[in-house]
């Protein structure tokens, strides 16, 4: 992955024979729950961004990788190259990257946002759901954006309140696993980059 982080991790283990992708439970209607796929075999998928932009990816049970250049017009950081690599998490319901965008000094920087998926055959297309978090090296602090557009959005009834409370639980969650270090000395991340991923990174071209 370009712009792993010191402390972040090493790819490895050898690609599989991929089979059918997505359990068909999971097809067709957006879910802000886990959807369940093989842990044991690389499968190659089609992520769908913005509802239109198809990008190559992989996944292994819970967890996918994809990539896309990032288009001329937007200023990147010297030397990082275009291509953006950027990670999902089904049962937690992240996505998680490390911007080529973010400026040098945050270039060790990652980005998370909860997401909603849906299957279609081999494609997933995702919407992320307003609320973000930024966070800085191991003992930086992290920020939580967003909440605000989050409760404009159900006040416009554009978030239902199930997929408000979804949303919440699933963000606290990620941090109380991730990130917050209650009882805890150590000026590092408890959990983070989470472990899960590790199948996927370096998996991508």
């Amino acid at each position: 992955m370009s712009g792993v982080a010191a402390g972040g991790w090493r790819s490895g283990g050898a690609e599989q024979s991929p089979t059918d992708p997505a359990s068909s439970g999971s097809r067709g209607r957006w879910r802000l729950a886990s959807i369940h796929g093989r842990r044991d075999v690389l499968e190659p998928i089609t992520v769908v961004r913005r509802e239109r932009f198809r990008c190559p990816g992989v996944r292994i049970g819970n967890v996918a990788a994809y990539r896309f250049d990032i288009a001329a017009e937007y200023p990147i950081r010297a030397g990082a190259g275009r291509r953006q690599r950027c990670y999902l998490m089904f049962t937690e319901g992240m996505q998680l990257s490390q911007p080529l965008t973010f400026p040098e000094s945050m270039a060790d920087w990652w980005y998370v946002d909860p997401i909603a998926c849906k299957w279609d055959g081999p494609d997933l297309t995702f919407r992320d759901i307003n609320v973000d978090v930024i966070m800085g090296p191991p003992g930086a602090p992290y920020d939580v954006l967003d909440l605000d557009e989050l409760a404009a959005a159900h006040a416009r009834n554009e978030v239902s309140t199930e997929d408000l409370d979804s949303v919440m639980t699933r963000t606290q969650g990620f941090l109380d696993r991730h990130l917050n270090r209650r009882g805890q000395s150590d000026s590092g991340w408890p959990d983070f980059p989470p472990p899960a991923l590790r199948p996927v990174v370096g998996a991508l071209a």
